[in-house]
């Protein structure tokens, strides 16, 4: 697994990064299941919105632009919900539920990927 930071702030946002980087884990994602492992994160690439369709818990989500730089934040985005896209957004992190309560992420923050 990889790990996400936030490099404005110099906080490891999750050790537990996984890449959505084939169709069908991007399709699937986090539907379907009730438990994730605690602070786990779905990185998936070249999307500007997403969908909790199927999904069994609520979810914390962030939208980042080309450059990771954090563009939109929904805490607790709930089942059965839809964002809508925008062309700003390159790709999204999709974050255990509560993941990012004590974070302090906010918009305009730059993220990084590490190994």
């Amino acid at each position: 697994m990889k790990m996400l930071k936030n490099k404005s702030k110099n906080i490891a946002l999750t050790s537990k990064l996984d890449v959505a980087d084939h169709f069908y884990k991007k399709l699937v994602g986090m539907m379907g299941k009730s438990k994730f492992p605690e602070n786990y994160c779905l990185w998936i690439k070249k999307t500007s919105s997403i969908h909790t369709h199927f999904m069994k818990v609520p979810i914390d989500v962030v939208f980042v632009n080309r450059e990771m730089c954090v563009e939109k934040i929904y805490w607790n985005l709930k089942p059965w919900k839809i964002t809508w896209p925008n062309f700003k957004y390159d790709s999204v992190f999709e974050f255990t539920r509560g993941t990012l309560d004590k974070q302090q992420l906010e918009i305009g923050d730059q993220l990084s990927v590490e190994a």
